[in-house]
């Protein structure tokens, strides 16, 4: 038996443009964040509509990129880098949309005899409209989803979720 098996080895290099991975997949998210994000700067009590308005828009919006992108790649039993990137986005907005709903209902349900807000009041609310927006973007984006890219979800969830109360908590402590 003279029989000789040759060996062929090859390497095939597989690599997606950068550019076009940003532009498709980083950049949409990121825009329809920003109308969210100046909606922090508006006036809590006077503009809670258009508030609402953008936040609900900006989570709408994020809902059809994330379905559009998800949709393309094959279904996953596993969140990818891009899923816990865009959920990020939508516990940022929904933080933002939580926010502006509570103030409206709140001073919504006041007879039309009581007196409107007092400066004060409605400074405070400003201020903690900022906090809320720098917290919550800092928090999500900086410590929270770097650290579930890394560490395994069963630590870092109930991590999230304690940032999450001590976050409410802090908004409270701030309104008293």
């Amino acid at each position: 038996n003279n029989v000789t098996y040759s060996r062929f080895s090859y390497t095939l290099k597989v690599e997606r443009p950068i550019i076009q991975g940003l532009l498709t997949h980083i950049f949409p998210p990121i825009v329809v964040f920003l109308p969210t994000l100046y909606s922090y700067a508006l006036a809590p009590l006077k503009d809670a509509i258009t508030k609402m308005s953008l936040s609900g828009g900006g989570l709408i919006s994020l809902i059809f990129i994330w379905r559009g992108i998800s949709g393309s790649i094959p279904a996953l039993d596993y969140l990818t880098a891009f899923d816990k990137y865009i959920f990020c986005f939508f516990i940022s907005i929904s933080i933002a949309l939580s926010f502006s709903i509570a103030c409206y209902a709140y001073f919504s349900s006041r007879d039309s005899d009581d007196p409107p807000p007092a400066r004060e009041l409605t400074l405070m609310l400003a201020e903690l409209s900022s906090k809320v927006c720098f917290y919550s973007v800092g928090f999500l984006f900086f410590i929270f989803l770097p650290a579930w890219m890394f560490v395994d979800p069963v630590i870092i969830l109930p991590l999230g979720l304690l940032g999450v109360v001590v976050g409410v908590l802090w908004c409270y402590n701030e309104l008293e």
